[in-house]
């Protein structure tokens, strides 16, 4: 499924900025330890940041996935 409304999607944790005020990085956190190694769990955190990114108008170079124990970041 593939949406083209910010409002229908869950907006990511964090929204990091560079210095023009451009978007640098998208980030969904946990605050419990999020076993990333279960594989239903990686996906579904992968597949709510590529919502973000395919719904918006301009790249954005970097995702990451933050728990309390882990922190992966995507390129």
């Amino acid at each position: 499924m593939q949406t083209t409304n910010l409002e229908e999607i869950d907006r990511p944790n964090v929204v990091v900025l560079d210095k023009d005020g451009q978007v640098v990085l998208i980030a969904e956190v946990k605050s419990f330890p999020f076993n990333f190694q279960a594989h239903r769990n990686q996906e579904y955190a992968i597949l709510r940041l590529i919502d973000c990114l395919k719904v918006a108008k301009f790249l954005i170079p970097f995702a990451m996935l933050v728990d309390t124990q882990n922190i992966l970041i995507f390129r």
